[in-house]
């Protein structure tokens, strides 16, 4: 009997060794799964912030594209009230180069006329 006593001992030994091992398994374990679900909520915070970075990026795309446009179009009023405000200077201009031709028409004419009434009234003696 004294050595199945022995076995006897050294076998509820060695199952205690094992069963602490088991619980130090089992905390493990435990540590694991917490990490796991730390790790799992990071995933998903990255998961939502890429979302509203997306968005973000999407948003910027469109105010550039209307930042363009209303650059477009401020160029194109400016382009518009630039012509509305030389309008009255170019049809001065106009008008003063009709003058001019009107004046170098009558003198002409009446330089014309006065040497056509001078050969006449030559002619005519």
């Amino acid at each position: 009997m004294p050595i199945l006593e022995k076995d006897f001992y050294e076998l509820k030994g060695e199952v205690q060794s094992c069963l602490k091992y088991a619980d130090e398994l089992s905390k493990r374990i435990g540590d694991l799964e917490r990490k796991y679900e730390g790790l799992y909520e990071i995933n998903k915070n990255l998961s939502l912030i890429a979302q509203t970075l997306k968005h973000l990026e999407n948003d910027i795309s469109e105010v550039k594209e209307t930042q363009k446009s209303l650059s477009e179009s401020q160029m194109s009023l400016t382009k518009k009230v630039a012509e509305l405000e030389n309008a009255p200077a170019q049809e001065t201009l106009a008008n003063l180069k009709k003058i001019k031709i009107a004046a170098i028409t009558a003198v002409a004419t009446m330089f014309a006329t006065g040497i056509a009434s001078a050969i006449i009234m030559a002619l005519t003696k």
